[in-house]
């Protein structure tokens, strides 16, 4: 998204009665955090691709504090690098066949990926 339209969705929420948004840099944070990224970690010098990354990375990781009765805050400092499935899922993404239309198989082929740096006997 760039930056124009990104404050054409700001104007437009305005309009919406958002209250505390008042600027691009709101609505990012805003969005992240509800991620469970910290609002110290979204920095002018950051990449939005980066931090957009790092919101999906923590969505997960809420998920699986809360599945495996763990605090968020201790699952917070797991790297992205330390999960397969995460490593896995990123590759498959940056190196696949460019087409025009994805078909389905292309979706269940990678969520299949990921769990075989998992599986030691077929």
């Amino acid at each position: 998204m760039t930056i124009d339209r990104a404050a054409k969705v700001v104007v437009a929420l305005k309009d919406a009665d958002l209250g505390s948004i008042a600027t691009v840099r709101d609505l990012l944070v805003s969005a992240l955090t509800s991620q469970g990224v910290d609002e110290a970690e979204v920095r002018e010098e950051c990449v939005i691709g980066d931090l957009m990354r790092l919101g999906y990375f923590r969505s997960q990781l809420w998920v699986a504090a809360e599945v495996t009765g763990r605090s968020f805050a201790d699952m917070k400092n797991v790297s992205m690098n330390l999960i397969p499935s995460f490593a896995i899922e990123e590759a498959i993404q940056a190196h696949r066949q460019p087409r025009e239309k994805l078909p389905g198989s292309d979706l269940h082929d990678r969520h299949l990926a990921v769990l075989a740096a998992y599986c030691d006997v077929l």
